[in-house]
């Protein structure tokens, strides 16, 4: 993922139509940042803004998701786009943490390497109804306790919200290739399917389940 210098790793846009009811023509916009920062720390945010299409990003069609574009963005780049598109902070994250279910069991999945917050790093977002799905791939060979999760919207949450599995922490289960084992990216059809690609591999290049999408 190269050295750990202040830039920013990856920006995902997408247009989603607004839950509210607003004019018809309007459009909210989500955006996923992760910047390193010189000391190794990470910081993860989610942004939101109601704007104008812009060229570049894709058209929201017959009242639901179609296509999602995902691009590298330089620093100065993605203060450019913050800028014109009056982003707003929704979620910021300074490691990410999930909704075990209890402490002790999340006390329990850091020692024995189950849990290793460092090494988990959201590259996809998608929004359907009450929920921000966000997806953490297997970057490396342990320390991920789950790869596809989401985010209730319809309840009280923190700035910085724990994730919690989905559709449950058995189907996310490393080693489980009944289930999900390495997600990058979501997606919502106009038939309300959610659509994951697993890439089946655990690590870089290292084929763990045969390639599956679902």
């Amino acid at each position: 993922l190269g050295s750990p210098t202040w830039r920013t790793f990856a920006t995902l846009a997408l247009n989603f139509m607004a839950a509210r009811a607003r004019t018809s023509n309007a459009r909210d916009r989500l955006a996923l940042t992760v910047d390193y920062g010189p000391s190794g720390s990470v910081f993860f945010e989610v942004l939101v803004s109601q704007c104008l299409t812009r060229r570049g990003l894709s058209e929201c069609t017959t009242g639901r998701m179609r296509s999602m574009c995902g691009r590298m963005q330089s620093n100065r780049g993605l203060a450019g786009l913050s800028q014109s598109a009056q982003l707003m902070q929704k979620f910021a994250w300074r490691a990410i943490d999930y909704a075990f279910p209890s402490e002790a069991q999340r006390m329990q999945a850091m020692q024995d390497g189950f849990y290793i917050p460092e090494n988990n790093l959201p590259v996809g977002i998608e929004i359907w109804k009450n929920k921000l799905f966000i997806s953490v791939p297997r970057w490396t060979d342990k320390g991920v306790p789950s790869t596809l999760n989401y985010i209730p919207l319809d309840v009280a949450y923190s700035t910085s919200p724990k994730l919690n599995p989905y559709p449950d922490w058995a189907t996310n289960e490393q080693g489980n290739c009944n289930g999900i084992t390495t997600t990058y990216r979501i997606r919502v059809d106009e038939c309300d399917r959610l659509w994951v690609l697993d890439s089946g591999t655990v690590g870089i290049g290292k084929n763990f389940c045969m390639d599956s999408s679902q």
